[in-house]
C-alpha cells in the first residue's frame, strides 16, 4: 500500500498581505503535486488537516481545493480528508456524501462513530482501513459519546478510539490532527504554527496498535514517538528564524504487516527567513511582484 501524506495546506493564506493564491505560489505548488501524483500513482492521498488557513476561506482557496480534488477523482486516486484545527468542519464537509461516491471522503466534525474507509492496494497485500478523525476537542467528543468524565484531549481520543471495537489484527491507519507529544515532550514546530505550551497534549500510545498515524498541525516532518508516525507539513512558503527540516508531502509505503517507510519526499518551492526589519519585509515582496504567476488552470 502506497500513499501519499501531506497536511496543513493552508489554502489562501496570505503572509504581510500578499496572498499565496494571487502571487502564485499555491497555485504552482497544486500543479507540481499533481503531476507527481500522476507520475507516482498511489493507492491514496491522505490530507491531514488543516485544508484552509481560516474557517471562512475565499472564494479562490475554494475553487483550488476543487481544482485538487477534481483532478485527482480523475486520477482515480481516492482521498482522505479531516478537518484542521483552521478549518470549519460544516463548511468542508459540504456535499460529503456525494463525494464520497466519488471516493473523496472528508470528516469535517467529530461523530461516535469515526469515518473510515477501507482501501484495496493494488499489490494484492490486502486491505487498509483508513479511520478519519477531525481536530477533536474534549467538550465535542464528551458530547457525541455521552460521556461528562471527558475533561482533556488524550482522554477524548482514547475514549472514541476504544468505541470503535477496531480489529487490530488487520492494517489500519489513522488520520489525525492533533499536538502529540512523546513522553511529555513536544515534537518541534516548524513553519508559522504556534501554541501555548502544553495545550491540547496527547501521548503517542494513545495510538498504539495502529500500523501508521497519518497527523498534521506542527508544520514539521518529524516522528513522533515511533519512526512510523510521522507528522508532515505542506506550506509553499516556509517562515523561519534558523534551519528547518525538510517540508512538503511523502510518498509512504506500508508493508503487509512490517513497519512502513518513506519513498520519497519532496521539499518546498523557497523558504523565506524574516529578520526584523520591516524595509528588508518590503524590499522582499516588491522583487515578488516581478514574478507573480497567473492562474490559469
Amino acid at each position: 500500500m502506497k500513499f501519499l501524506h501531506l497536511a496543513d495546506l493552508h489554502l489562501g493564506k496570505s503572509i504581510y498581505g500578499v496572498s499565496l493564491i494571487d502571487n502564485g505560489d499555491q497555485i504552482f505548488w497544486a500543479r507540481r503535486f499533481l503531476e507527481k501524483a500522476a507520475a507516482l500513482k498511489p493507492d491514496a492521498v491522505v490530507i491531514a488537516g488543516d485544508v484552509y488557513d481560516r474557517s471562512a476561506p475565499s472564494g479562490d482557496a475554494v475553487m483550488l481545493l476543487n481544482y485538487i480534488l477534481t483532478e485527482l477523482e480523475q486520477m482515480d486516486i481516492p482521498v482522505m480528508l479531516i478537518a484542521g484545527n483552521h478549518d470549519s468542519g460544516q463548511r468542508l464537509s459540504f456535499a460529503g456524501s456525494i463525494l464520497a461516491k466519488r471516493r473523496i471522503y472528508i470528516a469535517g466534525s467529530v461523530d461516535a462513530e469515526i469515518t473510515h474507509v477501507t482501501v484495496s492496494d493494488k499489490d494484492g497485500s490486502g486491505e487498509v482501513t483508513f479511520w478519519l478523525v477531525p481536530y477533536l476537542f474534549p467538550a465535542a467528543a464528551a458530547q457525541k459519546l455521552g460521556d461528562d468524565s471527558i475533561g482533556d484531549y488524550e482522554t477524548a481520543m482514547r475514549k472514541l478510539l476504544e468505541r470503535q471495537g477496531i480489529d487490530f489484527s488487520k492494517r489500519n491507519v489513522l488520520v489525525a490532527h492533533q499536538n502529540v507529544t512523546a513522553g511529555g515532550r513536544e515534537a518541534g514546530r516548524g513553519g508559522s504554527e504556534s501554541m501555548a505550551g502544553g495545550v491540547g497534549q496527547m501521548d503517542y500510545r494513545v495510538f498504539d496498535g495502529f500500523d501508521y498515524v497519518a497527523l498534521g498541525h506542527i508544520h514539521a516532518s518529524c516522528s513522533v514517538g515511533r519512526k512510523c508516525d510521522l507528522p508532515v507539513l505542506r506550506c509553499v512558503i516556509i517562515l523561519m528564524r534558523r534551519s528547518s527540516r525538510p517540508k512538503d508531502f511523502c510518498l509512504w509505503n506500508l508493508e503487509r504487516r512490517e513497519p512502513g517507510r518513506i519513498l520519497r519526499r519532496s521539499r518546498s518551492r523557497r523558504c523565506i527567513r524574516c529578520g526584523r526589519s520591516e524595509d528588508a519585509r518590503k524590499r522582499f515582496w516588491r522583487r515578488r511582484k516581478t514574478e507573480r504567476g497567473k492562474w490559469n488552470i
